[in-house]
């Protein structure tokens, strides 16, 4: 912090961050602890059939510290906790009741990311095939088929890559 201060920089640009000085206080970034504040949703992302989107009025938001590195272009107000439900991404090492924290909006090849399917809010891999016109929808279980949608589809929605999840013993 007192090194910031003497180069005039934010801590946040010093620790190798893009964030504006005016970006600086205390909502997101803590430079005083070196960690995140990151909300934590109370959407649970299905990791098997689906489930229905939590209105806007009904969702609760929690916060969660996080004191890792993120990946480089990734804007820490966009990311964003939330709970996993089911057995599909077992093969990932990703369980029922694991958190993951995924990216808003950052879209970064093929991975792990959570999408909206016809309304349904899901955690699973997926596969970018630009020559087909398709998105491949990897379930990590054998018990569960992939699916294939059309680059397209107004009916897929990526809201943001899986960056890191947590698994907890239950």
């Amino acid at each position: 912090m007192v090194m910031a201060k003497a180069l005039n920089v934010s801590a946040a640009w010093l620790a190798g961050f893009d964030v504006p000085m005016e970006e600086e206080n205390a909502k997101v970034f803590k430079p005083s602890s070196w960690s995140f504040e990151i909300p934590f949703i109370s959407q649970k992302l299905s990791a098997g059939p689906g489930k229905d989107w939590i209105s806007d009025e009904d969702l609760e938001i929690k916060t969660i510290n996080l004191a890792d590195d993120l990946p480089k272009g990734v804007d820490p107000s966009t990311l964003v906790c939330a709970e996993v439900q089911g057995d599909s991404m077992e093969g990932a090492h990703l369980y029922s009741g694991d958190v993951v924290i995924f990216s808003k909006g950052f879209i970064s090849g093929d991975g792990i990311y959570v999408l909206a399917l016809c309304g349904d809010v899901l955690v699973k891999r997926l596969q970018y095939a630009p020559w087909e016109n398709k998105v491949y929808i990897i379930s990590e279980n054998q018990k569960y088929p992939t699916q294939s949608v059309e680059a397209d589809n107004e009916n897929l929605v990526v809201l943001g890559k899986v960056l890191k999840w947590f698994h907890f013993e239950h």
